[in-house]
């Protein structure tokens, strides 16, 4: 039986779902992934079918994103009960937590979703897999989808090139489609579909744009030119749109140091900068407040612009503002107090990811796996190392204090991913656990993972948790380094 995926063009061009099947999306942050399982869902409820999503947003937040692209009927199927909302944290039933085995973890899942559901959305899907159990969880996950005839999506922040861990390639491997997302310089999306069973004769990608109150959907109009179109120019020649009054003296001095600067408080003078000249990118500086007209800018200069357009935000934006400004055609964003070598590197990479420099946009070099609890003079020189390493995305540092005693030690150190560079060292005062490619939230799952099978009378230690890039100059400072 083929289901509606919910986005048309992508229908159109692979005919639909097989029901019943595991499909994996993935791609980078802002590629696409969550309004395709927004939509994935919706066409589900169209059917009228009992539906389920798990991941790591709450159910605000899910919904706050589906009236983004236009699916309130979500929520209402949300509060009817056709839709069962779990999260990785709150709500999500602590007995999955507490399973003592990966068969056990998707028994306990089963009972969760409280009955049989047709589909399931999962966000992110490697937090299921990529365990310390590693390929078994990776088995137990396939074998208890397969058994419930569920239709599953998931998503893998991951490029398909890379040396990815054996959970996920297990996944792959498995599964009936895996499609890569990609958010184009013109701030289209492109569907590659990297694998579908049953095989299909070069489906080719598919480009869909993303539209608020829309979805993914087909594209409304060709961009006004083609990227390879449009010449590269000098990558140090820099637009600075000021948006706000408050640019910090270090970012002006950074800036003015590495790029040949055109200042402007106009946007739409930036408009004519572009199609009077080629420029190696633009720089918005923004206030929180200032926020909706900073992501309309994006979307008008997009279409004009090889180069990376970077945001630079005065406080910390909303994740709802980050995802519209990146749907918008943002290639980063990032705060001013960030540390100038984090700014260094972020627009480097921006820069690289729109010009294609696959040497710096698509290393596929991974930390190492450091399986010992290592020195507290080398623990601090490999998280500084990954801090300014261009190829690395971001990391959390979770402080633990000493008084933790031998059992939570060994806990944490055996809930560590070591094929994603997790790794557990001696700081001054306690213990430091760095998550590779990991947020706050992941820390917090991470913890509760690692502490369920201790005695829960005991209580949880206070930890600290810090998150690069935003507080690359804490993790610094708490370290010592």
């Amino acid at each position: 039986m083929i289901i509606s995926s919910g986005v048309g063009p992508f229908d159109e061009r692979i005919g639909g779902l097989r029901a019943g099947g595991l499909y994996l999306l993935a791609g980078a942050p802002g590629a696409g992934k969550l309004p395709f399982l927004l939509q994935f869902l919706a066409a589900g409820l169209e059917a009228d079918e009992r539906l389920a999503f798990l991941g790591g947003h709450s159910p605000d937040e899910l919904f706050e994103q589906a009236r983004h692209w236009g699916l309130e009927g979500l929520e209402r199927a949300w509060r009817e009960g056709r839709l069962s909302v779990l999260g990785y944290r709150g709500e999500y039933p602590r007995r999955i937590l507490e399973a003592a085995s990966p068969e056990e973890a998707f028994g306990e899942l089963a009972e969760a979703l409280d009955g049989p559901v047709s589909r399931l959305a999962v966000d992110p899907g490697t937090l299921l897999w990529e365990t310390r159990e590693g390929t078994a969880m990776a088995g137990s996950f396939l074998q208890w989808q397969e058994s419930s005839g569920t239709t599953v999506a998931a998503t893998a922040v991951a490029n398909l090139n890379e040396n990815l861990p054996r959970s996920t390639d297990w996944v792959i491997q498995r599964a009936a489609g895996v499609f890569h997302f990609v958010r184009l310089s013109s701030g289209l999306r492109e569907i590659t579909v990297h694998r579908i069973r049953p095989p299909m004769e070069d489906p080719g990608s598919i480009t869909v744009e993303a539209r608020p109150g829309l979805g993914l959907t087909r594209p409304a109009r060709g961009p006004r030119r083609r990227t390879g179109d449009i010449p590269h120019g000098d990558r140090r020649r820099l637009i600075l749109l000021r948006m706000t009054e408050a640019v910090t003296r270090d970012v002006e001095g950074w800036l003015s140091r590495e790029y040949e600067v055109r200042d402007t408080r106009d946007p739409a003078e930036v408009i004519s900068l572009l199609q009077a000249e080629t420029w190696g990118g633009v720089c918005i500086a923004v206030e929180r407040s200032g926020i909706e007209e900073a992501i309309e800018t994006c979307r008008a200069i997009r279409p004009l612009l090889a180069g990376a357009i970077v945001v630079l935000s005065r406080g910390q934006l909303r994740s709802s503002d980050r995802a519209r400004a990146m749907e918008a055609g943002a290639d980063d964003i990032l705060r001013q107090d960030v540390v100038l070598r984090e700014l260094t590197s972020r627009f480097r990479r921006a820069a690289a990811v729109v010009a294609g420099d696959r040497d710096l946009s698509n290393r596929s070099d991974r930390p190492r796996p450091i399986p010992d609890l290592i020195a507290t003079g080398v623990f601090k020189a490999e998280v500084g190392q990954r801090l300014v390493s261009p190829s690395l995305g971001y990391l959390t540092l979770i402080l633990v204090p000493e008084s933790v005693g031998p059992d939570v030690l060994e806990a944490l150190r055996s809930s560590v991913r070591l094929e994603a560079g997790d790794f557990v060292g001696l700081v001054d005062g306690g213990y430091g656990v760095v998550l590779q490619d990991a947020r706050g939230r992941h820390a917090r799952i991470y913890m509760e993972r690692a502490l369920r099978s201790l005695d829960p009378s005991a209580g949880a230690p206070e930890v600290g948790i810090l998150t690069s890039p935003e507080e690359a100059d804490e993790i610094r400072a708490a370290l010592g380094a």
